[in-house]
């Protein structure tokens, strides 16, 4: 071989080389310029109060059990629903990562199984990515979905 044919080999080995390389890396990517469409916390009243929750009938929590912070009133479980591109990915405080799903895109529906009662609530993005569920001291759940970012005292 000589000298010319080494470099062209050289440079196509080195191109195929990075190719992979980049391919790979957007394969496995996780989403960086996700949005958040929906933030859900747990607030007041709980007191070891078991909850199953699903969105849209994907299992997101089973025999959770849920305990309200005596100084802010907020429990230690969350979810977040964020968006990039089309994509849906939902985590939450039960599992690391990132859970990719289809939902539709402007709403979708929360199925709360509470203290052995089954609940429904629909969440429409226009009426705010915040979203606090608290009991209301009779064992029932109260959901306020805002676009202002709550506050904990």
């Amino acid at each position: 071989m000589t000298k010319e044919n080494l470099i062209k080999v050289g440079k196509a080995i080195s191109v195929s080389i990075l190719s992979l390389i980049v391919y790979s890396c957007m394969a496995h990517k996780t989403p960086i310029n996700k949005e958040v469409i929906y933030s859900v916390v747990f607030g007041d009243r709980f007191n070891n109060d078991k909850m199953d929750l699903s969105i849209n009938g994907i299992g997101i929590f089973e025999n959770v059990y849920l305990i309200s912070d005596k100084s802010d009133g907020v429990t230690t479980k969350w979810v977040r629903v964020y968006q990039n591109n089309k994509y849906f990915h939902i985590s939450s405080s039960e599992y690391k990562g990132l859970k990719k799903v289809n939902l539709p895109p402007n709403k979708i529906q929360l199925e709360i199984s509470y203290n052995g009662r089954i609940e429904e609530f629909e969440l429409k993005r226009e009426n705010g990515m915040y979203i606090v569920i608290s009991d209301d001291g009779y064992g029932n759940l109260i959901l306020n979905q805002s676009v202002h970012k709550p506050v904990f005292d």
